[in-house]
């Protein structure tokens, strides 16, 4: 059903994207997974006064349907209409394209960083829908005129961009968003996920041993109390059991990569936190506490031995489980030889970070992976600047502070938003009998995640299939 009570944008007539280039047009061949030769037409370019770039890999004229398949990365990035080059095997977009008759469309949504249009998120479905309509025009230009159709596909963060593109665009004929989220899930999907994965570390093989065939069928037997809350905090909020056994090992995912959405969006949640009565982090038996490190040192000395990386020509990690992991610098190698170093058993060291406190380096943050003797291990981290450049410019007697602090504080955070919507029942576990908040509440952010990261809200208006 096409839905017509809103306006839906048209890039035709649109000032901003009336100037496409095209400033290569060749003609290119990729092998498939069965090694045989797929030629096709390569064509990059982009729009004139913006930072709009695309791509178009179409099939030879003789087998070509007069469709094209368009992709929406979770991340652009200021390059990303160059990502499938280089993709191979079953992540091969443009082979799959191309030998189905159709054409591969990508772009990088005019964006000059890697997650989304901050001067307009709007233009991350304009520019989807810029780019849909001048393919049509140039196939049109090339092979005559014909009805030409054009669908969207993404994940994750790409399937909300799909969603906006298909909501609010008339450029496509359909679309198909996976691993789609509601505008609830941001960032409350990735909180719990790593709320979960903390407390629950060290249990994780009972978990799955009891849910395995032949097991007790009895996930709780065994935990503590605070790790039998969590599990069930984790199961309510909508983890699926039977997804446990892979929960365990799954990694932080893009928690780091969106923890710092939530400080820009509600900064002083991250002090009330650790002060303020009805937060977990001034519970002193809270496992929040427990894990918290919050150390004051001072450099001895510093260095680095970092192995040769590998630059691919082009960053192919646009995928649904890939595409965040471009904005992490990774410092392995790297080193702090200081006087004070986190101590204990059982140290939690995701997110913590290193911030140094004085000297030239002053304001810079590095990430801990690990502590060796006085040794402070450094590891991968998201928005850290060149780590040579900042060990080569650390002294003597600069002033350290090791913190996770913000990195568990973030963790509890979705107990703290309340939807508007009672329609979302995962939240009813944080409510009174008398419907009202259990804990403090905090600005409902989710919706800006949402709208900040495709354009739009889903209201299921969709303008096609």
């Amino acid at each position: 059903m096409i839905f017509a009570q809103k306006e839906v944008y048209t890039p035709i007539g649109d000032p901003k994207y009336a100037h496409p280039v095209v400033d290569v047009k060749e003609e290119k061949v990729r092998q498939n997974a069965q090694g045989e030769d797929i030629p096709y037409l390569y064509v990059h370019g982009y729009f004139e006064g913006t930072g709009l770039k695309f791509m178009f890999a179409i099939a030879p004229r003789d087998t070509f349907q007069w469709r094209f398949f368009q992709h929406l990365s979770p991340f652009p990035g200021p390059d990303e209409e160059l990502a499938a080059i280089d993709r191979t095997g079953e992540e091969d977009f443009i082979a799959f394209a191309v030998t189905h008759g159709s054409a591969y469309v990508e772009c990088n949504m005019g964006s000059r960083q890697i997650f989304s249009n901050p001067e307009d998120p709007r233009d991350t479905y304009r520019s989807n829908a810029a780019v849909a309509e001048y393919f049509r025009t140039f196939v049109q230009e090339l092979w005559g005129e014909h009805k030409v159709y054009g669908y969207a596909f993404g994940g994750s963060g790409g399937g909300y961009k799909t969603m906006s593109c298909i909501e609010n665009t008339s450029a496509f004929d359909g679309a198909v968003p996976y691993v789609i989220g509601s505008p609830m899930s941001l960032p409350n999907c990735l909180t719990i996920l790593v709320y979960g994965q903390r407390v629950l570390r060290h249990s994780w093989p009972k978990i799955t041993e009891a849910l395995e065939p032949g097991g007790s069928g009895d996930m709780y037997a065994g935990l503590t109390q605070d790790e039998a809350d969590a599990l069930h905090e984790v199961i309510s909020l909508g983890i699926p059991p039977r997804m446990l056994s892979s929960f365990g090992w799954a990694g932080d995912g893009s928690y780091p990569v969106l923890l710092p959405g939530i400080k820009g969006m509600d900064p002083t949640y991250f002090t009330d936190f650790w002060t303020k009565e009805g937060y977990a982090g001034t519970d002193p038996d809270s496992n929040s506490v427990r894990d918290r490190i919050h150390l004051h040192s001072t450099v001895m000395s510093a260095g680095y031995v970092f192995g040769e990386k590998v630059i691919p020509a082009h960053d192919d990690r646009n995928g649904t489980d890939t595409a965040w992991t471009k904005m992490i610098s990774d410092a392995t190698g790297g080193y702090i030889d200081a006087t004070a170093v986190p101590e204990g058993d059982d140290l939690y060291f995701n997110g913590c970070e290193v911030q140094i406190l004085s000297g030239k380096a002053e304001g810079k943050v590095l990430h801990l992976a690990g502590v060796e003797g006085n040794r402070l291990l450094l590891g991968a981290g998201f928005g850290v600047d060149n780590y040579q450049e900042i060990l080569d410019m650390l002294e003597a007697g600069d002033k350290l502070l090791i913190d996770n602090s913000d990195y568990i504080a973030g963790q509890c955070y979705h107990r703290y938003q309340m939807p508007d919507d009672p329609s979302f029942h995962a939240w009813d576990q944080y409510k009174n009998e008398d419907g009202t908040p259990k804990y403090q509440t905090r600005p409902l952010i989710c919706y800006l995640f949402t709208t900040g990261g495709c354009g739009s809200v889903q209201d299921g208006k969709i303008q096609g299939k």
